[in-house]
């Protein structure tokens, strides 16, 4: 009896020893599996910071800003300044681009229109447009231009123009000898300078603008001669037109929203739109013949000229004031 009570004694004594030994080997377990679960969260979190834009941007907002055990301020007078964050703006890898928000500088640059010289010719003078319809309707079936030019001295009829003295009185030879009271009449007026501010590219556009203002009257020039020298078609006029309505659109939207206090782009700019209602007038009428698109061409260009004439007068005028 002695030894089965021993017995089961140390048995009861065994069963203790094996479940605190149980325990504690689940105990060491759980701690384990803490511990890697920690090193894998612990990981993700690293790899978030570094890998992704994300991360980048916090790493640069949030770690970046904690200064480092032992540094070194620097000065307050010394060094740039970091971009504002109300100004900067993030760039694709998700860090701070300090010349995102810069403001484009403003140069200030000098413009020249060149004077106008041209030779006109002029087959009658009247003290009124109206007074001169007869002749204006007669030029225009033959060919001409039928313009009618407001000077001091009253209106005078245009025939066509050219670009030198030489062209202009050979052909008002011809006339004379066929009967016409035919002059040579100069239309001359001084060049204007504009000085305007703005960034390197309304400045390249306002450069652009103004050199259009000449080329087109020398385009003319030149068109109008090949037209009558070389028979070319209606179409072709018509075609030469619609091209040269494009360039004057394109000039006037280049100088839309560009803000000049001294005027003379708000003057450019009504320039433009004077003659994109003369191109549009012109390529939307329909023409029977050669001889009559001829005419209206000649008429076009001499309107042109005109309004190129009235713009220096305003820009002389302004610049003056």
């Amino acid at each position: 009896m002695e030894y089965r009570r021993r017995n089961r004694r140390r048995a009861r004594g065994y069963g203790r020893y094996r479940s605190a030994s149980y325990s504690r080997q689940r105990e060491s377990g759980g701690s384990a599996f803490n511990v890697l679960l920690l090193t894998l969260m612990a990981a993700a979190l690293v790899y978030v910071l570094a890998a992704t834009p994300v991360g980048a941007y916090l790493s640069q907002k949030l770690i970046s800003r904690a200064p480092l055990p032992h540094s070194t301020q620097e000065p307050s007078g010394g060094g740039a300044e970091p971009p504002s964050s109300a100004n900067a703006a993030l760039s694709p890898d998700g860090t701070v681009d300090p010349t995102a928000a810069e403001t484009p500088a403003s140069n200030k640059r000098e413009f020249s229109i060149p004077p106008l010289e041209l030779y006109a010719l002029q087959l009658g003078m009247f003290d009124s447009a109206s007074n001169a319809q007869g002749l204006i309707s007669s030029l225009r079936s033959l060919g001409a231009a039928g313009y009618s030019l407001a000077t001091d001295s009253g209106v005078r009829i245009l025939a066509s123009c050219y670009s030198t003295e030489a062209a202009a009185n050979s052909v008002c030879t011809r006339l004379i000898e066929q009967g016409y009271d035919a002059v040579v009449c100069p239309i001359r007026c001084d060049g204007a300078m504009i000085t305007v501010s703005g960034t390197e590219a309304q400045l390249q556009a306002i450069g652009s603008s103004i050199e259009l203002v000449s080329s087109l009257i020398a385009k003319l020039n030149d068109e109008c001669i090949r037209f009558d020298a070389e028979e070319r078609s209606c179409e072709y006029g018509l075609a030469i037109a619609g091209e040269m309505l494009e360039q004057v659109r394109t000039a006037r939207a280049a100088l839309d929203g560009i803000v000049d206090p001294s005027g003379a782009i708000d003057q450019l700019e009504e320039h433009f739109i004077e003659l994109t209602g003369c191109f549009t007038r012109f390529t939307s009428a329909p023409s029977e013949n050669r001889v009559e698109l001829s005419g209206r061409l000649k008429h076009l260009q001499l309107e042109v000229i005109d309004r190129c004439r009235a713009l220096l007068g305003k820009l002389q005028a302004h610049a003056g004031a």
